[in-house]
């Protein structure tokens, strides 16, 4: 098996774009209608690499040409609004209203992460296209790149995993369960994970190397190898959306028993309410963004799995496929701004006193 590096950029989200709305509809309100998007951009992807293995050279020539010159102004403008947008996220979750929430701990980490990611893969990719500079190119290059690519998704991922774990520990009607939602104990998981990431993630650099006859950035085939790379998506496209899946369910669950459960004079304080009120907006926020983060992401992990284990696959019409779905699968780097300001008041209160616009609430 080789996978060339390209197709690290997992970005099969999108093919038919105007799905993904009702996509997300579906998930959030039980509707089938995510289950025909996703069949539909699957019969689409098919029905294009065919065309392609049929078509003549100088049409796929004219289709990269035309894909990385779209390519030059487009990337400029997504790296643009995933800094400006985390940044911002950053700089908001950091108030004295959210920071007392363990969760927001994980949003921060996973704003953070997510601008070293546009830093360094988004970036490379336009210096590609744009100069001609591939760093990958290069035996180093290669290893450390395809390092990046994969364990900075994958520790973003994990941080929406725990975030979403987090919010099922606060609902729980048990105390000892609520005892585990806590600012010190998420500073902590989010260290740990970090370490363990980056060392389930090192494996990879070695596995991965230049081959000077295709000057391509290629996986070794050994069983070994074979073996790593199997567990590698296992975890990333099956048990972490999995994993988010079933706590999202369990902390409806909970919400569910409390509403029944709660007593109106439960809160006697303004602070209680308050604190409530924030703690149900980040639910909010964090369901929204768990169900938007899968839309992408198992597709993503369909495509990528076929490209890795499937080489005829492999393609140039493919890896101009890929190109095209990189572009699309950045706006998971900065959606989260939208994604809160919508679902969250106290997050719109508090970015619009960052920008001394709380006077036109």
């Amino acid at each position: 098996m080789r996978a060339v590096a390209a197709g690290l950029y997992h970005p099969w989200a999108a093919l038919h774009m105007p799905g993904v709305g009702r996509a997300l509809l579906s998930l959030l309100t039980g509707t089938g209608v995510g289950t025909k998007f996703f069949y539909k951009s699957y019969i689409t992807i098919f029905v294009l690499y065919r065309m392609n293995t049929t078509s003549s050279p100088s049409v796929s020539n004219n289709l990269q040409a035309e894909i990385n010159k779209a390519s030059v102004y487009i990337y400029p403008i997504t790296i643009s609004l995933t800094i400006i947008s985390n940044l911002i996220n950053i700089y908001v979750l950091y108030r004295p209203k959210f920071r007392s929430c363990s969760i927001t701990h994980y949003f921060l980490a996973f704003a953070f992460t997510c601008l070293l990611y546009t830093c360094e893969v988004p970036v490379m990719m336009f210096l590609r296209l744009r100069f001609g500079y591939v760093v990958t190119s290069t035996p180093i290059g290669c290893r450390l790149q395809t390092f990046v690519i994969y364990v900075l998704p994958l520790f973003i991922s994990l941080m929406l995993v725990f975030a979403s774990a987090d919010r099922f520990f606060a609902s729980a009607l048990s105390a000892r369960i609520r005892n585990l939602s806590r600012v010190r104990i998420a500073q902590q998981i989010i260290i740990t994970v970090a370490l363990l990431t980056a060392i389930y993630a090192f494996p990879h650099a070695l596995l991965y190397d230049l081959n000077l006859k295709t000057n391509q950035c290629v996986a070794y085939s050994y069983t070994i190898a074979n073996i790593y790379l199997s567990s590698r998506i296992v975890l990333s496209y099956i048990l972490i959306p999995i994993a988010m899946t079933v706590f999202g369910c369990l902390l409806v669950r909970n919400i569910q028993r409390q509403t029944h459960r709660t007593a109106p004079h439960a809160m006697n304080t303004q602070q209680e309410i308050r604190m409530r009120r924030v703690e149900n907006q980040l639910v909010r926020m964090i369901v929204l963004q768990v169900s938007v983060y899968l839309v992408f992401s198992i597709p993503a992990g369909v495509g990528y799995t076929i490209i890795t284990f499937v080489p005829s696959m492999n393609t140039p019409f493919m890896a101009q496929v890929r190109v095209i779905l990189s572009l699309w699968q950045q706006t998971i780097y900065f959606l989260p701004l939208l994604l809160y300001i919508f679902s969250s008041k106290t997050y719109r209160q508090e970015f619009l006193k960052t920008f001394s616009l709380n006077n036109y609430r």
